[in-house]
C-alpha cells in the first residue's frame, strides 16, 4: 500500500476516483496487470483512468453468483 499511496492520490485528483477506485487503478498500474471488472460494477471514471494511463481495462460479462 505504501508503494502506491502517492499514486492513488494523483489518480483520485486527476480522474475523480474514490479511494477504492484509485487503489484498484494504482495497483493494476504498479503490477503492470489488467484491471478486470464485472460489467455490473463498471464505473466510467475507472475506465477513463485506465485509458488515461494506457492500461488494460477488461469488463467481464458473466453474471455474479446468487447469494444464498
Amino acid at each position: 500500500m505504501r508503494s502506491i499511496a502517492f499514486r492513488m492520490a494523483e489518480l483520485a485528483a486527476t480522474f475523480g476516483l474514490s479511494s477504492l477506485g484509485a487503489e484498484a487503478v494504482a495497483a493494476a498500474e504498479f503490477l503492470a496487470a489488467p484491471l478486470c471488472v464485472w460489467s455490473g460494477d463498471h464505473g466510467p471514471r475507472i475506465g477513463a483512468a485506465m485509458a488515461g494511463i494506457g492500461a488494460d481495462y477488461r469488463l467481464l460479462d458473466k453474471p455474479a453468483p446468487e447469494r444464498g
